[in-house]
């Protein structure tokens, strides 16, 4: 169980970081920032532990054990990014048009 916590924390990481500095803003937010993160990283965390849980105590599903850290990092990254660049999604981010 640690590792598993340790390695959906250190993908979320690597992902908000890589979202973060692919952003189209001038402005450093930290707390816009960390909003996404913590999203990221329960999620991810989250998902991974409780798909665990069920798959033991539910012998039918144990086939599927092996795509728990894939379901887990695909509903992470989706809300890493949606969170990440929400800013972006709602106007505030670098106008590459001029008003005219």
């Amino acid at each position: 169980t640690p590792a598993v916590i340790f390695a959906q924390w250190l993908n979320q990481s690597y992902n908000v970081m890589n979202n973060y500095i692919n952003r189209s803003s001038l402005e450093v937010d930290w707390a816009g920032l960390m909003k996404p993160y913590v999203i990221a990283v329960s999620v991810s965390v989250g998902i991974a532990l409780g798909a665990k849980k069920v798959i033991q105590k539910v012998p039918a599903l144990q086939r599927l054990g092996l795509f728990v850290p894939y379901l887990a990092v695909i509903s992470a990254g989706s809300c890493n990014v949606a969170f990440t660049r929400m800013d972006e999604w709602s106007g505030r981010g670098v106008c590459i048009f001029s008003p005219e």
